[in-house]
């Protein structure tokens, strides 16, 4: 065999071993992944791929819109697929035709916001890189992750410039819809980032029974306790409440002047008294 074949065969070997990842590709769910980016999308992805019938496929990021709806077309059973657009009339007729199942997650936008300033700062690729290092200090960086900027480092590329609100509700037309599942990082991430064990194996049993997979208890046991991992290029804390130790009062001023609604209509506050 050539080195080529031997690889294809040792594949297969470890599948075997894997019967219900197997099993996954004949009968497992077709899913699709929806965040707010930096609110819990590795996560998820990680949870789901410990489901028993489901496989990580990767992501569709910065792609042209028919490129993205041929990518969704394309989902096989037992495959994961993430994504951070809109939704529009168009994958909507994608999801009930090709029996694709979507579930959303979001964050709480404070926490969204210092994890997408230390984010970009730590990757020097990223489009946005140049200009947060432009900026005196994280104070100042985090003021423009909450208001939104504009200048000489944006380009055509850069389709955020807008508030943390504006970030968000782009997104948020994914709730509510018949095919998808909402959910919040802060009922999935567990004792181990600063949640609750009870209300993350509630939110697996809920994720289970909304892509239509039976999840023995231990299963379910096993997915809860290996969920929360920080082997990820973009995991940096993945805690809840981080902003408490970030922001500072003119930042949180800023913050319920320009997203404080928001906060209240994800259910994160009850009124701006915070």
């Amino acid at each position: 065999m050539t080195y080529l074949n031997w690889s294809r065969f040792y594949k297969g070997l470890r599948y075997l071993g894997q019967p219900r990842k197997v099993l996954g590709r004949m009968t497992g769910p077709k899913v699709l992944l929806v965040s707010v980016p930096k609110s819990g999308t590795h996560l998820l992805l990680h949870t789901l791929a410990l489901f028993p019938t489901l496989r990580n496929k990767g992501s569709i990021l910065g792609a042209q819109e028919i490129d993205i709806l041929n990518r969704i077309s394309e989902i096989k059973p037992g495959q994961i697929v993430r994504i951070h657009e809109r939704r529009t009339d168009e994958i909507d007729v994608l999801l009930e035709s090709r029996n694709i199942l979507a579930l959303f997650i979001i964050r709480d936008p404070r926490d969204v916001c210092v994890s997408r300033m230390h984010y970009i700062m730590r990757e020097c690729e990223h489009p946005k890189h140049d200009y947060y290092k432009s900026l005196s200090n994280n104070f100042e960086r985090l003021n423009a992750t909450i208001t939104g900027y504009e200048g000489e480092y944006l380009d055509d590329r850069n389709i955020w410039v807008g508030s943390i609100d504006f970030y968000f509700r782009i997104l948020l037309n994914w709730i509510g819809q018949p095919r998808t599942l909402t959910i919040k990082f802060e009922d999935l991430v567990g004792f181990k980032g600063g949640g609750d064990s009870q209300a993350q194996k509630k939110t697996i049993m809920k994720i289970a029974r909304h892509l239509r997979v039976k999840l023995p208890s231990e299963n379910l046991t096993y997915i809860a306790d290996n969920a929360f991992s920080i082997n990820s290029a973009t995991f940096r804390r993945g805690q809840i409440g981080s902003w408490r130790d970030e922001l500072k009062l003119e930042h949180i001023l800023k913050f319920k002047e320009v997203a404080g609604q928001l906060l209240i209509d994800l259910g994160y506050e009850s009124n701006l008294d915070w």
